[in-house]
């Protein structure tokens, strides 16, 4: 896709753990955690999204998130979306974030 200008990332994860024992003898067996997402990049925009679940001892957690980036006028502008849910505690999350960075000399950039 380089001859049209466009970018495709993509990605995907997998990572498993024994644990046998936890303080108080707690046993939670194998844990497991999948992970996907992407980024397209084209004319100076870019999107993103990812996702993730995990058992996490007894309850299921997962989180996604998505994310839009431009330049423009010499900086670099970003903003984004993001929810989670752990079903062991019941905690529910939202996450919003902006960002704004530029190049000050060749190797030193400056970002909020």
């Amino acid at each position: 896709l380089g001859d049209a200008g466009v970018r495709v990332d993509v990605y995907g994860a997998f990572g498993r753990a024994d644990v046998d024992t936890l303080p108080g003898d707690i046993d939670l067996g194998t844990l497991q955690v999948w992970s996907t997402g992407g980024n397209l990049e084209w004319e100076g925009l870019r999107f993103g999204a990812d996702w993730l679940t995990t058992d996490n001892g007894g309850g299921r957690y997962r989180a996604w998130s998505i994310g839009l980036g431009a330049d423009w006028r010499g900086f670099a502008w970003s903003g984004g979306f993001g929810r989670s849910r752990d079903d062991l505690t019941g905690i529910d999350g939202e996450t919003w974030h902006i960002g704004l960075s530029r190049d000050l000399w060749e190797l030193t950039k400056i970002a909020s």
